[in-house]
């Protein structure tokens, strides 16, 4: 049961990216086998989350499947819809790709996406994790952290890292923890994306949750002169929410710590 409902996430999540998709690249994406595709595929067109267009083969979503995360994205996650709202005016002002990330354990994940079609940021896959410690969205909420706990955070993204990624020094990580606090940002240079510079901030969208990351990227011959102008408009537009995470992160990283946290990041994975 629980692998069934994975899978059906899975296609959704697939047509999502992809866009409306025959059933033998559906299969093929996924690694499915046919019989549970089809058993999966035939059970959401029947339900009214697909449709099946005779014509070209294609299986495409409903509008049902929005409406499965209407009030949950702009009520619980987004914060009523003014985030929302202002996530898409500071992404059409700037101009630039726009990122919100959550932390899922010892990793961010990336919960929305808006893209600016010629920037190389444009495919980040909405639902990716990235590892906190070796991405600007991560390091912005490891700001929140304290000490113990971020450290934990480092040598399990250490352990677990891609070989692809140099190790992180614990020592120099909290340097560059420290000076994100003092300027209330993260400013990144080509570590994530060789061409590009990334921003980020953490926010609190609503009392009692999680906090958020946003971030504007672009590559950085356009993105470097406009540096200054793209840090400022961020920090205006998510003025209201970075007062609560700023607090949020005086209570937190003042609090005293005498045993790993319970949602620590070996456990959330």
């Amino acid at each position: 049961m629980v692998k069934s409902a994975e899978r059906v996430l899975d296609i959704l999540e697939l047509l999502r990216q992809s866009g409306p998709s025959k059933f033998k690249d559906i299969v093929s994406a996924l690694g499915l086998p046919k019989s549970s595709a089809s058993m999966l595929l035939g059970g959401l067109v029947r339900k009214g989350y697909l449709v099946l267009d005779p014509a070209t083969h294609l299986y495409r979503p409903t509008y049902r499947v929005a409406l499965l995360g209407e009030g949950i994205e702009r009520q619980t996650i987004l914060g009523e819809g003014a985030l929302l709202e202002t996530l898409g005016r500071l992404h059409r002002e700037c101009g630039e790709t726009l990122v919100v990330g959550l932390r899922n354990g010892a990793y961010v994940q990336y919960i929305h996406v808006l893209s600016k079609s010629t920037n190389l940021m444009r495919r980040l896959p909405v639902g990716k994790l990235r590892p906190l410690a070796y991405n600007p969205l991560g390091k912005a909420l490891l700001a929140r952290l304290n000490e113990p706990e971020m450290r934990l955070i480092v040598r399990h993204n250490n352990a677990t890292r891609h070989e692809s990624l140099d190790r992180q020094s614990e020592a120099d990580l909290c340097a560059q923890i420290a000076a994100i606090r003092e300027a209330g940002h993260v400013v990144d240079r080509g570590s994530t994306w060789p061409s590009a510079i990334i921003v980020a901030m953490a926010i609190i969208p609503a009392p009692g949750l999680p906090p958020l990351a946003v971030a504007l990227g672009g590559l950085n011959d356009q993105f470097a002169p406009r540096l200054g102008e793209i840090t400022a408009s961020l920090a205006r537009a998510l003025a209201p929410w970075c007062g609560r995470a700023d607090a949020a992160r005086r209570d937190y990283t003042g609090s005293a710590v005498t045993s790993p946290p319970e949602n620590s990041p070996i456990a959330a994975k």
